[in-house]
C-alpha cells in the first residue's frame, strides 16, 4: 500500500492489516481506522483510503465497530477520546 494520508485528520498511513492477512491492498468492502483520529473509512476498488458515505455510516457492523473502538479507548484511559496518544 502507498502512502497515503487518512480522510478525517490528514495522518500518513502506509501499511493495511486485515483480520484474516496481513498487508495486501484494501477493496471496497474493506474498512479501515485511522491510527491516530480513530475514525472508520473506507477504500476505493483501486485501494485508496474514503470517508464512509452516509449509507456506511448508518451501517449496523460500521456502528459495531466503532462501539468497539470506543469501549477500547476508554478503556485505555486515554487523555482525549478522539485520539489514540495516552
Amino acid at each position: 500500500m502507498d502512502k497515503q494520508s487518512c480522510p478525517e485528520c490528514g495522518y500518513e498511513v502506509d501499511s493495511f492489516k486485515e483480520v484474516t492477512k496481513e498487508g495486501g491492498t484494501p477493496t471496497s468492502d474493506s474498512l479501515g481506522v485511522c491510527a491516530n483520529c480513530k475514525t472508520v473509512h473506507g477504500f476505493t476498488d483501486e485501494g485508496v483510503m474514503v470517508p464512509l458515505t452516509e449509507d456506511q455510516k448508518n451501517d449496523p457492523a460500521v456502528k459495531a465497530l466503532e462501539t468497539v473502538i470506543g469501549t477500547i479507548l476508554s478503556g485505555m484511559g486515554l487523555r482525549d477520546p478522539n485520539r489514540w496518544e495516552l
